[in-house]
């Protein structure tokens, strides 16, 4: 998403008046947003009561304190024995039902790449992800649907897929994926001043973790506005989730907000208050009170 609005503004910026796009800004979802994403994985998943207090506090000083940034032998070592007590989890819902194949390593994409990223190895052996052991399938989430449909011959010559073209998969080792950038964050940067930006995160997803995106968003470095402290926002009285929000100057607008019981796909988990965050986002660009 963000990628997307900087395209546009590059467009504005060369195109005539006549030609631009309306932007006014974007807001996005347990967003990807750079290869630290997943170096609060542990750290959530201790706090949820899926690995164990005494391994994590273990691993973590194996580690030096971090998981983040690159990993000692010993600290992979321990962080392999982390990963394997999270397998059989959900990763994109850590408190729903696993449907279907459990993670190889516990985790989903976003959180294994980083962790695979760290690894001293070159090649990890119970790792998946770009270094290791390629996952070709989306963990305790049942695609039957989507795959039959996108299988379907009907549909394929509606998207004009030709005869010769492969079978659709969630995910597959045909197509290599190029990292666009190790991370957003010049983009948010460069654009918020100017945009209305709101980054929501659901809080049982441990696939991008809140903390990690949090953080994120901290480290753009905008103070926060006057009325931004920490506080809940409301769906029907009852409190969805809690908000943070940035002074960004006259022109633009930041805020973070948590939605409370919301896996990776926030709207589908918790729509009312998807709806309630977005309607209020189009409104001045803050969460729902």
């Amino acid at each position: 998403m963000p990628q997307l609005a900087d395209a546009v503004v590059r467009h504005n910026s060369a195109a005539p008046a006549a030609d631009s796009l309306n932007l006014h800004g974007w807001m996005v979802g347990n967003p990807s947003w750079d290869w630290e994403d997943g170096s609060h994985y542990f750290d959530f998943m201790q706090y949820h009561s899926i690995i164990d207090r005494r391994d994590y506090a273990a691993a973590l000083a194996t580690c030096n304190g971090t998981f983040g940034g690159k990993h000692t032998p010993a600290c992979d070592t321990a962080v392999s024995a982390l990963r394997n007590q999270t397998i059989g989890i959900n990763p994109y819902d850590v408190i729903g039902t696993c449907i279907g194949k459990p993670s190889l390593t516990g985790g989903c994409l976003t959180a294994q790449a980083a962790l695979d990223a760290a690894s001293t190895a070159s090649h990890s052996v119970t790792a998946s992800g770009p270094r290791g052991l390629a996952q070709t399938f989306v963990p305790c989430i049942n695609v039957t649907a989507s795959t039959d449909y996108f299988g379907r011959a009907d549909v394929r010559a509606a998207l004009h897929v030709s005869p010769k073209a492969n079978e659709w998969d969630v995910c597959s080792q045909v197509v290599h994926y190029e990292q666009y950038a190790r991370t957003v964050a010049p983009i948010y940067e460069s654009l918020v001043p100017n945009h209305r930006v709101l980054v929501y995160s659901g809080d049982v997803d441990s696939c991008v973790p809140f903390p990690s995106t949090q953080d994120s968003v901290d480290q753009l470095g905008f103070p926060l506005a006057p009325d931004g402290a920490w506080k809940p926002w409301r769906v029907d009285g009852q409190i969805a989730g809690f908000q943070r929000a940035y002074d960004a100057g006259k022109a633009g607008s930041l805020a973070w907000a948590s939605v409370r019981g919301a896996s990776h796909m926030v709207p589908n988990a918790k729509p009312a208050a998807a709806y309630a965050l977005f309607a209020r986002y189009l409104s001045d660009g803050r969460p729902a009170e």
